[in-house]
């Protein structure tokens, strides 16, 4: 009793390994009952290399208005959210102080111009009376360093009512371009100084995506290339092309930054700065290349497999897939392109298998 189990035990393993042995290799003898599957063949087409990145939009107009001058915030037009045209004043600082300094340069100005004319006008007879003796060379001397010292100081006094105007025209802080107000940092009363900011202003002329690019791809990446985008969510999809690319790559994550001005079109609240956009870049294409349906590439332990059929028998072809698109999958190596292949049903196939044609070519 105890020889029996112990070989029927053994008869056991022995399948067993046979089996596994069968399973590993991928070989197996022809199947009694065929395999139900489909019949196509691989295409001939131009496969597009395509690199999917991930961006975001930004604003192409985009200032903190900080104070030019210092003093006391007397008005303050705008609040968060308000859009602003081009020069419209937004706010304004006390500017008693800048108008008297501006009359008090003006006057001086005045005051050295008057004087600067006189002396002329005395080097001039002075230049006149020399011939006849009535003068000495000295004195003209002296009138001529005294005239150069007075356009000197002219051209200074000058300098200064140029920078007391400015000074005061500063005082009024209006929008560079024509906007959104984007943040408010002070209110009437406000003591501020040079430089302090006072509002953030973007544009609603123009808006782009800034789209990251590993540096292996820099030799493949340049202006004037087409781009397919969408906003993340979304299935509506626009092209675009590479206007800029940054000069740099990051040393800290290894990429450099391509972008891309979105469409006049595209300029609305769906389109907001700081969305996430989804974008596709042809960086090169496979002309010619072999294409089979993804339903005809099998993986395997031992790697992905295509099968050939052939008078009615499916062969195992190892192959080597390159791009995946749209449900296709191309070929680089182990089809010529003119086999019939098994799609549907190719899953359930093993070398030698027998197959039913119940569709395709």
């Amino acid at each position: 009793m105890k020889c029996r189990s112990l070989l029927a035990a053994s008869a056991l393993f022995l399948s067993v390994l046979q089996l596994a042995s069968c399973e590993r290799s991928g070989d197996s003898a022809p199947q009694d009952v065929a395999v139900r599957v489909t019949i196509g063949q691989p295409q001939r087409v131009d496969v597009p290399v395509v690199e999917h990145v991930v961006g975001r939009i930004e604003q192409t107009g985009f200032a903190t208005l900080a104070a030019e001058v210092a003093g006391r915030i007397t008005e303050v037009e705008v609040e968060t959210g308000d859009p602003v045209e081009q020069g419209q004043l937004l706010v304004r600082i006390d500017d008693r102080d800048y108008r008297a300094a501006l009359i008090q340069a003006e006057s001086r100005y005045e005051g050295l111009k008057a004087q600067w004319a006189t002396q002329k006008r005395l080097l001039e007879r002075l230049q006149h009376l020399l011939p006849q003796h009535f003068v000495t060379k000295n004195r003209l001397d002296e009138a001529q360093a005294r005239l150069t010292q007075l356009g000197e100081s002219l051209r200074a006094a000058k300098a200064v009512v140029t920078q007391a105007r400015l000074n005061l025209d500063r005082t009024q802080v209006k929008a560079p371009f024509s906007g959104r107000i984007q943040a408010r940092f002070v209110s009437v009363g406000d003591f501020i100084g040079v430089g302090k900011p006072l509002l953030s202003l973007s544009g609603t002329t123009g808006r782009h995506v800034r789209l990251p690019f590993p540096e292996t791809l820099a030799a493949s990446i340049h202006v004037g290339q087409r781009v397919v985008m969408h906003r993340s969510g979304s299935s509506e999809k626009f092209e675009a092309s590479i206007s800029e690319l940054s000069p740099r790559i990051s040393e800290r994550s290894g990429t450099f930054v391509a972008r891309v001005d979105l469409p006049t079109d595209k300029i609305d609240d769906l389109w907001r700065a700081g969305g996430s956009i989804e974008a596709d870049v042809i960086i090169e294409t496979h002309p010619n290349a072999v294409v089979v349906p993804e339903a005809a590439l099998v993986l395997r332990p031992s790697g992905y497999v295509v099968y050939v059929v052939k008078d009615g028998i499916a062969y195992m072809r190892p192959v080597k897939p390159g791009v995946f698109l749209d449900g296709k999958v191309e070929i680089l190596r182990g089809l010529k392109g003119d086999e019939r292949i098994a799609l549907d049903g190719a899953a359930y196939l093993s070398n030698g298998a027998r197959i039913q044609q119940v569709g395709g070519a």
